[in-house]
């Protein structure tokens, strides 16, 4: 497993998760798991089936939102659905966390609004200043 990094008390984002991470992250005290890697991305990728498996043995729950070719609104109400729905710590990863932190950003800005979001994205170190015009339009919905 990556390194985790932590965004909120109740959100962490990181790079790719394996089945064997499970029971380790259950310890730590995750209880959500946000899964926003495609299928099949790499090789050498767990498949979605058996990481939703593990974490459930685990006793943590697991949402896939897979990410691939760039925003779309249902997968930021996925994402608002899993960060206000699901219980926390909450652990969102992909590749290099950088799609995770850019659908929390999504899913956050009204509550937190733009600056917030892309203060805590830096801090992390994620920057994505880039995405601040779409965030801007995004929260102004």
């Amino acid at each position: 497993m990556g390194q985790m990094r932590k965004l909120t008390d109740d959100v962490y984002v990181g790079g790719q998760v394996m089945p064997v991470d499970m029971e380790d992250l259950s310890a730590r005290g995750i209880r959500t798991i946000i899964n926003n890697r495609p299928e099949g991305e790499m090789p050498g990728q767990p498949g979605n089936e058996a990481l939703e498996a593990a974490a459930k043995a685990a006793g943590i729950a697991y949402v896939w939102l897979p990410m691939a070719g760039g925003l779309s609104m249902e997968l930021i109400e996925g994402s608002i659905d899993a960060y206000s729905g699901l219980p926390g710590p909450k652990l969102a990863f992909c590749a290099s966390g950088m799609r995770s932190v850019a659908l929390w950003c999504f899913a956050s800005v009204k509550d937190n609004g733009v600056d917030a979001v892309l203060k805590t994205a830096s801090d992390a170190g994620y920057n994505l200043g880039h995405m601040r015009g779409a965030l801007e339009n995004f929260a102004q919905r």
